[in-house]
């Protein structure tokens, strides 16, 4: 038994005051964390202007957290959780680390009509006759999965007009699976979501009837006059058309990595970026309903806990370099290779249009996919001989 955090997300069914309890909280966070964010911003552009002052008035957290409370208190009084500040300063403070030691971008202003409605609390929160109690608000009412454990901190959102609670449970037993003495090789696709060494193709399910109608409702949208009341109808119609989608495949995306991680003692994955998989290639390669439902990262967030949680083993991350050019049988790196025209093979330079090919040198036919995720397993779990071939211990399989 090891002890993890885990996450479990549960409907609200506030009353109508506990409603505008939480929307006042959600505007405060909204407007505070535009208010530091400003104050952090004006620090950082006096220290690059040389103006002498190194240390500004706002630069520790002690500091930000005081100006938050006395601009509290002067705009909204005492009413939202006070809570809120040690989480809106926690954000800003790791903000402008990166940008001060890193040199990324500064986060964006909160808008009113796009940012997320929700804000975080951490104490005196507990579960107490199946009602959900935190700071300043009676106990709600709600529908969910509780998990045996200690509550670290709770966040409140709301979306398409429905209140959830994401509550976070630390020192959760979990019992680890036994070892299968298996190892897997993996490689994202484009045509398919994930391929692996032992040449089976997984694709999670594509909800195409639920795509064709938020295309035709994003169609009306764009009729409608923006943030008008029938803007707003329509618009969380959609929303939860593709809250549904996101929930399915979230589901799926669950099941199937518990399904890996129990299978397998060890994974080993390319380092992508998922982000321009789909970016790259021909245009009409990856249609658009698998570019949108797709999410390569989400996917491994998942099967690296899992796999940490029952197996107490880390993914391995191989260089994605050649693994398609590199032949699986012979070693060879081909830059061009034999495809099929008309019953006859032809040489041809490499292609992402290319999913079936010969190699030259050892004459092995090979799908794509497949071949890239034997090189993934040879590159990880293999080692490397003298004749520069690699060589398996069979095993392991």
């Amino acid at each position: 038994m090891i002890a993890v955090e885990k996450g479990s997300k549960v409907r609200l069914y506030p009353n109508k005051k506990q409603m505008e309890y939480f929307e006042h909280c959600f505007e405060v966070k909204r407007q505070g964390f535009n208010y530091l964010l400003q104050m952090k911003k004006n620090d950082y552009y006096k220290l690059r202007a040389n103006q002498g002052v190194r240390y500004c008035n706002y630069q520790t957290r002690s500091n930000l957290g005081r100006e938050y409370t006395k601009w509290k208190i002067e705009k909204h009084g005492y009413v939202s959780d006070s809570r809120i500040k040690n989480y809106i300063v926690q954000d800003i403070e790791n903000a402008y680390t990166k940008v001060f030691q890193e040199g990324a971008g500064w986060p964006k202003f909160k808008s009113y009509h796009k940012a997320k409605p929700s804000y975080t609390t951490g104490q005196n929160v507990k579960i107490e006759d199946g009602k959900l109690i935190i700071p300043k608000c009676k106990p709600l009412k709600f529908r969910g999965r509780i998990i045996d454990g200690d509550i670290k901190r709770v966040t409140i959102s709301r979306k398409n007009e429905r209140y959830y609670a994401s509550i976070l449970f630390v020192n959760v037993r979990v019992t680890p699976k036994p070892k299968t003495r298996r190892l897997l090789a993996i490689d994202w696709g484009e045509e398919t979501f994930i391929t692996t060494n032992y040449g089976i193709k997984t694709n999670p399910p594509l909800y195409k009837k639920y795509h064709k109608k938020v295309a035709r409702l994003l169609h009306k949208l764009s009729k409608k006059k923006l943030y008008s009341k029938n803007w707003y109808k329509l618009k969380e119609k959609i929303d939860r058309l593709k809250e549904k989608i996101n929930n399915k495949t979230t589901d799926w995306y669950h099941k199937h990595t518990y399904q890996i991680a129990r299978d397998f003692d060890e994974i080993a994955v390319e380092n992508l970026k998922y982000k321009r998989l789909h970016q790259q290639g021909p245009k009409r390669s990856v249609s658009k309903i698998k570019k949108v439902q797709w999410t390569f990262g989400k996917w491994k967030i998942f099967l690296k806990y899992k796999l940490h949680w029952y197996k107490n083993e880390k993914i391995k991350k191989v260089n994605p370099q050649y693994t398609t050019k590199r032949c699986s049988n012979c070693q060879t790196i081909n830059k061009k290779v034999l495809i099929k025209k008309n019953n006859t093979w032809l040489f041809k330079l490499w292609d992402r249009s290319i999913r079936i090919w010969k190699c030259p040198d050892c004459k092995t036919i090979h799908d794509r996919d497949i071949n890239a995720a034997k090189n993934i397993y040879n590159l990880a779990f293999c080692t490397v001989g003298a004749t520069g071939i690699q060589a398996c211990d069979t095993t392991t399989h």
